[in-house]
């Protein structure tokens, strides 16, 4: 969507923050947007999510970058934390000054679902959209 963006994932499938940070923090940040997608398997799990979320925003934020935290994704069925920990997502980026993409106010139907919880290509799409438009607005000079 934005030839100027360089994009490294350092996603680790299926982990839950509290899995993820130790890891985390102990890797140097060189990009200066981060993107931190954690939240659905924290709640359905009910593993802790706020110690471990503001811990990675603050290792972020201490070289000097800037954090992004996503919100979570919307399924079709409830699941487990999902509102509670969104809320507590959008909080931590409050407190914090991260960005917050607001994930769970992109609109979606139950047919784009790849399965009961992960976004299918078309809802994917929209996701990275409103993460790309979010980006626009903290680094215009990237929009060409």
């Amino acid at each position: 969507m934005r030839p100027a963006y360089t994009v490294i994932d350092n996603a680790v499938a299926g982990t839950a923050a509290i899995q993820r940070e130790p890891s985390f923090v102990a890797t140097p940040v060189t990009t200066r947007f981060v993107v931190l997608e954690h939240g659905i398997n924290d709640g359905q799990l009910g593993y802790p999510y706020e110690a471990p979320l503001r811990s990675m925003v603050a290792h972020v934020q201490a070289a000097g970058r800037t954090p992004v935290i996503t919100g979570l994704t919307r399924q079709p069925q409830p699941v487990r934390g999902r509102d509670f920990y969104d809320g507590m997502a959008r909080q931590i980026a409050d407190e914090t000054g991260a960005l917050f993409a607001d994930w769970g106010s992109v609109g979606f139907s139950p047919d784009e679902m790849a399965d009961v919880l992960h976004p299918g290509p078309i809802y994917s799409e929209r996701l990275v959209a409103r993460l790309v438009s979010l980006l626009d607005k903290a680094a215009p000079e990237c929009v060409h």
